[in-house]
C-alpha cells in the first residue's frame, strides 16, 4: 500500500504540497523538514518561513491506495489544488477561474483548524486549543521546526506542553527568548 499526502500550514489550512510514499507519512515528513534530493528546496524553504512566524507545517493523509496506482492518484490529487509548491508534476490546464472546479475541503484539516486558534491575538507562538480551553507555546527547534515548552497542566494524562492562562504562556515564552537574547524574534502583532 502507498499513501498520498498533503502538506498544509496551520496560518491558513490551504494545501501547499501533494505528495506519495510508500513509507509512513512522518517518516516522509522529517525528509521534507531536512531538506530536498536537489538544490535548496522550495517546499523546504516555505516550511521554514512557516516556521519563523510560529505557524506549524502538518500532514493530511487524503488517500490509501495500490502502489500499482500511485502515480495516476498523486497526479489526480495535485490537479485538485491551486497554487501547490509541487515542481515534479502539475498538470492542471491553465484554464478560466469561473471554470475551475472548486478545492477539495479536506476534513481533517478544517477539523484541526476549527480547534486551534494560532498566533492567539497576534502573539507569536502563543496558540490555543479550544477543545481544552488551554494555551500551548511553540518555539524554534535546532532541527528546524517548532516544539512546544513545557507547560504548567496535564489536561487527561498528556504531554506537559498545556498553560492554564494565557499570561503563563506569554511567561514562559518570554523567558524562553530571554535565554537567546541574539536571536531575532518575530514581534507580536497585539491590536
Amino acid at each position: 500500500m502507498a499513501s498520498i499526502y498533503a502538506l498544509y500550514s496551520c496560518r491558513d489550512g490551504r494545501v501547499r504540497y501533494v505528495g506519495m510514499t510508500t513509507g509512513t507519512i512522518d517518516r516522509r515528513f522529517v525528509q521534507h523538514r531536512r531538506g530536498p534530493y536537489d538544490g535548496i528546496g522550495v517546499v523546504r524553504g516555505w516550511m521554514r518561513d512557516e516556521w519563523n512566524d510560529a505557524f506549524p507545517v502538518r500532514t493530511a493523509l487524503l488517500e490509501w491506495c495500490d502502489i500499482s496506482q500511485v502515480s495516476d492518484r498523486e497526479t489526480y490529487w495535485i490537479n485538485l489544488f491551486d497554487n501547490l509548491l509541487n515542481t515534479r508534476k502539475y498538470y492542471r490546464p491553465q484554464q478560466a477561474p469561473q471554470c475551475r472546479a472548486r478545492t477539495p475541503r479536506i476534513a481533517v484539516i478544517a477539523e484541526y483548524m476549527r480547534n486551534h486558534t494560532f498566533n492567539f491575538e497576534g502573539r507569536q507562538g502563543i496558540h490555543y486549543r479550544h477543545s481544552l480551553d488551554m494555551y500551548f507555546v511553540l518555539v524554534p527547534d535546532r532541527d528546524e521546526g517548532l516544539r512546544p515548552l513545557i507547560g504548567d497542566e496535564l489536561p487527561g494524562g498528556s504531554r506537559p506542553m498545556w498553560f492554564s492562562d494565557l499570561a503563563r504562556a506569554i511567561d514562559a515564552r518570554d523567558r524562553y527568548r530571554g535565554l537567546f537574547p541574539k536571536m531575532q524574534w518575530p514581534r507580536d502583532k497585539v491590536i
